[in-house]
């Protein structure tokens, strides 16, 4: 299983059918921990008791409770039914059948993506590019090989991105993009993320709708912007207010339903000091790569090759948020998006820091996948620099260069016996 809580994942799954949702406070069922008896657990194999038989959820690591119960069960209800589709397929086994579902999340995320680049009308070979080195990412590794909460992310950030962008036009209504970020962080909390970006384009489209030479250069561009500040605040007030409020609503549901008050204490709390939010401005820009160890163990959150393969997904990133900063003219209509780009690669992991530092009392060391959310807002200005046609091709052979690595890490991950 994966090391980004998979375990817990597919234990949550399992009780879908009997209980509907995960309790805090219990422990883990029998198949869940007959999983990590005898298949264990990237990259530390099998632990707990020995395989087959009834097992002693306490001798288990997190004495066998439960660390998934926060999460509400949107997640786990569609990835479930998704996988009865795969269910059916003869040899396909029932955490096959929800790993295979789970790839779905890729596929509408890619396919939203390319229907948001063509909104900026990103040029289509660019989009291709970048849907390469995506799919190739150790980020796409382990968020959809594997059953993940963060499969999910990618797609919400672009829908909430898109939906945005058609308001501001004047093509879509205020009600959807509310709705949708209520259920993008009612999904996964971090995607809260996705929310706070989409406020960034309203508030800067706003600002900028206010210059006459801006308004100007839109409207040869066949770009409206109907937006005023006062109503972009309004509107993004709502979205981050509606959409806190109901994950406020639903961890307090989840506490007066906890079978017990126990808690788990993972180990993993540390203090939030000022040079940590220093050092988060730059997490979003190594989201794809995932190439920050966990533990020290390196592999954990990269791919089983050595890291300087992965490095040009960091300079992919970071090269075409800036040449789009950097090239910025005054009357460009890009330009809420750009600023929206740049703000949000700096801003993301020290506000998503400082939020749960506020509402849990503690922190602990962000992984790069939390960024998830805002990785179709940092990605899509690039496309507005990437002109060279030898370099598009350079980037998507590159991209292949990692799908390729990526079958063969599956396959190294799958055959190599870990340690008990």
């Amino acid at each position: 299983m994966s090391l980004f809580d998979e375990w817990g994942y597919l234990d949550y799954l399992f009780k879908i059918p009997t209980q509907g949702i995960v309790f805090k406070g219990e422990f883990y069922g029998n198949q869940a921990l007959g999983l990590m008896a005898c298949d264990g657990q990237i990259p530390f194999g099998v632990m707990g008791g020995a395989c087959g038989g009834d097992y002693d959820p306490t001798v288990f690591p997190n004495k066998g409770i439960v660390t998934t119960d926060p999460y509400t069960p949107l997640y786990f209800w569609v990835t479930w039914l998704f996988g009865l589709a795969f269910d059916v397929i003869p040899g396909i086994g029932q955490v096959a059948a929800w790993r295979l579902a789970n790839i779905l999340w890729l596929c509408a995320g890619l396919i939203v993506f390319y229907i948001l680049g063509r909104e900026w009308n990103a040029p289509k070979i660019a989009l291709f590019a970048l849907g390469t080195i995506l799919i190739g990412s150790p980020f796409a590794f382990w968020a959809f090989t594997y059953v993940s909460t963060d499969a999910p992310s990618f797609l919400f950030g672009a829908l909430l991105l898109l939906i945005a962008t058609r308001y501001v036009r004047g093509t879509s209504p205020s009600w959807i993009l509310i709705v949708l970020s209520i259920i993008a962080t009612m999904f996964k909390v971090t995607n809260i993320l996705a929310v706070c970006a989409v406020a960034l384009l309203l508030l800067s489209s706003a600002i900028y709708g206010k210059s006459k030479s801006f308004r100007q250069s839109i409207s040869t561009e066949q770009i409206d912007i109907s937006i005023s500040l006062p109503r972009a605040i309004y509107v993004s007030g709502m979205a981050l207010g509606l959409s806190t409020i109901s994950e406020i609503a639903w961890l307090k549901f989840h506490d007066a339903i906890a079978v017990t008050t126990a808690t788990v204490d993972q180990g993993i709390n540390t203090a939030l000091t000022w040079f940590e939010l220093l050092r988060l401005t730059s997490l979003a820009t190594g989201t794809l790569g995932m190439t920050i160890p966990v533990n020290g163990k390196p592999g954990l959150t990269t791919l089983p090759l050595p890291d300087y393969l992965l490095t040009p997904l960091l300079w992919i990133v970071v090269a075409g948020v800036l040449a789009a900063f950097w090239s910025m003219k005054k009357s460009d209509g890009r330009n809420p998006l750009i600023i929206t780009a740049i703000l949000t690669m700096l801003l993301a992991g020290p506000v998503l820091a400082a939020a749960l530092q506020i509402m849990a009392g503690s922190y602990f060391v962000l992984p790069p996948r939390y960024m998830g959310p805002v990785m179709a807002t940092i990605l899509l200005p690039a496309v507005f620099t990437m002109r060279n046609k030898v370099a598009l091709w350079l980037i998507s052979t590159y991209g292949l260069a990692l799908l390729l690595g990526i079958i063969t890490a599956s396959w190294v991950i799958s055959t190599v016996k870990l340690g008990g």
